[in-house]
This record gives structure tokens, sequence and C-alpha cells, in this order.
């Protein structure tokens, strides 16, 4: 399996016993592929482990013995994402393991726009709104976060935060390059520039 992924670009990390995956947990993996038959630990255990660990973890199980509709019952309720019977179909794995990590991207978006959604639109103020949206945005996709509104409604132009606004030089940066990186709002704001 681990050639199968590493041929179609994937980074594998692999592990010969249970104790050695929840080793690797540390290193924050996307998906765990997880054999039930394992020599230190039974795969069930394993799987309910990784899921006290890393919650949003995707977990993929592997057996021969899948064909018991009792072992993939109790692999399912371990917090199994989805299960494979061995032998494993190579093209089968991929398309499974693709369409694992689509689910936790897409699910993990949810559970930051629920999160943000809020603190967003808890306020009125175009000064608290740019605030909170770069609080949100940093640190999950940006070391730091500018917002510049070219004209704001009744008066100049402004830049968001101000308290963290200390870098003139960025700033100067910043109000030459908006015509390349602005993106257009509806009035009465004008366009919005986003920047790292």
């Amino acid at each position: 399996m681990r050639r199968i992924l590493e041929t179609e670009g994937f980074a594998v990390l692999e592990a010969g016993t249970g104790e050695e995956a929840l080793e690797l947990m540390k290193q924050y993996p996307a998906l765990a592929v997880v054999d039930v038959k394992l020599p230190d630990i039974n795969g069930y255990d394993l799987s309910r482990r990784m899921k006290e660990i890393s919650p949003y973890l995707q977990l993929l199980q592997v057996s021969a013995s899948f064909s018991d509709p009792n072992l993939r019952v109790s692999g399912l309720s371990g917090g199994t994402d989805a299960y494979l019977a061995q032998p494993v179909h190579p093209s089968e794995l991929v398309i499974l393991i693709r369409r694992m990590l689509r689910t936790a991207q897409a699910q993990e978006m949810l559970r930051f726009l629920a999160e943000i959604g809020p603190k967003i639109s808890g306020s009125l103020s175009i000064s608290d709104t740019a605030e909170s949206i770069c609080d949100a945005l940093v640190p999950r996709f940006a070391d730091r976060c500018r917002i510049f509104l070219e004209k704001s409604p009744g008066g100049p132009a402004s830049f968001f935060p101000v308290a963290r606004w200390d870098d003139e030089g960025l700033r100067a940066a910043m109000t030459a390059h908006t015509a390349i990186t602005t993106v257009a709002c509806q009035q009465p704001f004008a366009p919005v520039t986003f920047a790292e």
C-alpha cells in the first residue's frame, strides 16, 4: 500500500506496530490506514486511541476479516471512517483515500466557518469586523493580516486593524500594489485588499 500511495504522490509515514503509529501521530497525519491485525495491539483499539488523540483524523481500516458484519460494526463504532477488505485493489485504495481527504478538508472548512461566522457578523463597526477577520485568518492561514479599504463610507482610505499596523514600509508597499490585488465588494464599501 505504501508503494501504491507514494506512486500517486502521497507522502507516507509507515509504522510496523500500534505503538509506532501512536508515536507518528505527533506529525499530524491527514489520514491513517490501520490494519486490524498488528503485532502489539488490536487495530480496533489503536483506531480508538488515534481518534482520542485527533478526533478529526480520517481513519481507514483494512482487514481480510471484514466479511463479518460484526467486525465492520466494531470498526465503525470505534471511530473508523471507512474500511476496505483485503486484498486491496490499488485504484479502490487511491480513490477512497482521495475522497476521504476531500471530506476532511470540507469538514475543516465548515468547522472554521462555524467558528468565525458569529465573530465576524457580531459587529456593525468596520474596524471591529476587520479585526475579527484578521483574528480568524491568523495563524490558520497567514502570519499576519492587514485590510486596506481604499475608501471607507464617509471617509478616506483606512487600514485595519490600525493597532497592529506598525510597519510603514509594508503599508507603503501594500498601498502601491492595491491595484493588482484588489477584490471588488458591493456598495457602500469600496474595494478591499487582503494581504499577508
